[in-house]
């Protein structure tokens, strides 16, 4: 997956392909680890190419995952990509604050429903409107919500949890994390000994949740209150590339798997570190759920 984390963004458009737009991400979510174009570097031996720890993606497992691209971008959807989201409503695009800070809505393009970047599989829809959380402030409050100009019919969105609650965010259960990021593992100071590799695949890993207490020893710098929820292990994370990607939990709701979505790929300290889980914006967080439903009814 690609961009996350400021020292520690997970995303921001931070493919250079985003151009200008994702410069301008990655400057506002901070240092993010050195951007390169998707795939121009190959995988060292015995680096599995997986968005850290994971496996592609079936066609059509996640027709509500979207890709945020470069409008006006040069090459294919897999050049434009810069950063993740998800289809809450047939008009509404979700994603993290960091990947479209200093953009405007005529600068990007979503792609819906596609699995393999450079493919032309997916529905393509301009944006109307962009607005991020009023107090965001990175990593805190990183949640944007986009309006499209004509909406994405026929998809099943993922579920959101309620307000205030954190019923499926209990510590040890297994979630899972999809993205297009860097599939190398980056440890803080040796980020991947320079190494990165974009899949041109949507990529995903199942991850722990991790409490709050431990997520804030392993991100010392970070300030980790309720607007985040934590998730990850040695070898399984997300990564540059996969900012605003869903967090989720499936569930059996009147006899049929649901997805919830419960975070918002945000950042972390490197990606798949030993010690240092990633966080992602908290969708059950009262403040963040009051904003995403003034959009969604």
């Amino acid at each position: 997956m690609s961009w996350r984390r400021s020292p520690h963004a997970k995303g921001s458009l931070v493919r250079r392909r985003i151009l200008s737009v994702i410069a301008a991400a990655v400057a506002v979510a901070g240092t993010v680890f050195a951007a390169t174009p998707a795939g121009a570097q190959p995988s060292p031996s015995g680096v599995q190419p997986n968005i850290v720890g994971g496996t592609p993606a079936p066609d059509g497992a996640y027709p509500f995952m979207v890709s945020l691209q470069a409008k006006d971008g040069e090459g294919t959807g897999y050049d434009r990509h810069g950063c993740g989201g998800s289809l809450i409503h047939p008009y509404l695009v979700l994603t993290a604050a960091h990947c479209v800070q200093g953009a405007k809505p005529e600068d990007l393009q979503v792609v819906v429903g596609t699995t393999v970047l450079s493919s032309n599989a997916g529905e393509k829809r301009d944006v109307a409107e962009l607005k991020a959380h009023p107090k965001y402030q990175f990593p805190n409050y990183d949640v944007a919500v986009l309006v499209l100009k004509a909406p994405v019919t026929s998809v099943d969105a993922p579920l959101l949890p309620s307000r205030g609650t954190d019923a499926l965010e209990r510590p040890g259960t297994t979630a899972r994390v999809i993205g297009w990021g860097n599939t190398i593992e980056q440890s803080h100071g040796n980020p991947g000994n320079g190494n990165r590799s974009f899949p041109d695949r949507l990529q995903q890993v199942d991850v722990p949740i991790v409490s709050r207490a431990e997520c804030q020893v392993g991100n010392p710098d970070t300030k980790i209150d309720d607007t985040l929820v934590c998730a990850g292990v040695t070898h399984k994370d997300a990564c540059q590339g996969d900012s605003g990607g869903p967090l989720m939990r499936e569930a059996t709701v009147d006899g049929r798997k649901v997805w919830f979505q419960i975070g918002i790929v945000s950042g972390g300290y490197g990606c798949a570190a030993t010690g240092a889980p990633g966080y992602y914006s908290r969708i059950g967080n009262a403040e963040i759920n009051d904003f995403i439903r003034e959009f969604t009814g």
